[in-house]
């Protein structure tokens, strides 16, 4: 998110971690601070409803999961 590269160094995180490359956003599309988090808090609410429907939906397959160790 902050463009630190290679922090997960250690090869026991690194095998966890998921890279992702983003291309940097054209600074004729950047937006003013106060604009993201206007545009945020108008998300928000459909942003946490979208999290609990994925929750709900984990919850509702719990008893069919199966761990094999």
């Amino acid at each position: 998110m902050n463009g630190i590269d290679d922090i997960a160094s250690r090869a026991d995180l690194a095998d966890r971690c998921l890279l992702i490359r983003l291309p940097s956003i054209p600074p004729e599309k950047r937006k003013r601070d106060k604009a993201l988090w206007r545009d945020f808090e108008l998300a928000a609410p459909a942003i946490f409803g979208a999290l609990l429907t994925g929750l709900a939906g984990a919850l509702r397959e719990e008893e069919s999961v199966v761990l094999t160790c």
